[in-house]
């Protein structure tokens, strides 16, 4: 049986981030009367590698629990509290996260004029499916095909193989 099939929709939408990033960082909070919740998650984590990190002082400060988690890909965290004053039921946590290069390699052009073209096509698609009724899940469906779209239209490039069109002498001038 298919564990995929399995999730509600929008941990299937989490697995398929999971899955095509090359890191990715989740951060969030657990509550104690999310017990059903949270074992579903630690198993949906464990299902797509991830790799649980916690601060090592608690979060809560109504009780000297931690319910403050993250979840990454490839990547350490280290997390800690927060001391200073919050308006919340729980202290903020700061994160740090370790990347292996500081230099930037890649870049990216987005194709927006075939963005905005592909965009007018489809326009009829979303007017009809647009419902007050089920606004929250037209919304994700919404900007989870935008973002898909965004994807398609983007193209990467490495830094080292990129020339720039505009000559020395010209862009001095500008």
């Amino acid at each position: 049986m298919d564990q995929k099939a399995d999730l509600g929709n929008g941990m299937f939408y989490l697995t398929m981030l999971v899955e095509n990033a090359s890191c990715l960082a989740i951060l969030m909070s657990i509550l104690k009367k999310m017990k059903k919740k949270s074992d579903e998650l630690i198993n949906w984590a464990d299902f797509c590698s991830l790799a649980p990190f916690k601060p090592d002082a608690p979060t809560s400060l109504r009780s000297e629990r931690i319910i403050d988690y993250a979840f990454s890909t490839e990547i350490p965290i280290r997390m800690q509290t927060y001391e200073g004053g919050t308006t919340s039921d729980h202290k903020p946590i700061i994160a740090v996260i370790s990347t292996k290069s500081s230099a930037l390699t890649h870049g990216r052009n987005i194709h927006w004029k075939v963005f905005s073209w592909f965009l007018s096509f489809v326009l009829p698609f979303w007017e009809k499916r647009w419902n007050l009724n089920s606004l929250d899940l037209i919304y994700n469906d919404y900007t989870t095909f935008l973002s898909l779209l965004l994807a398609r239209c983007t193209t990467y490039f490495p830094l080292d193989k990129y020339r720039i069109a505009i000559s020395k002498e010209l862009r001095a001038c500008l």
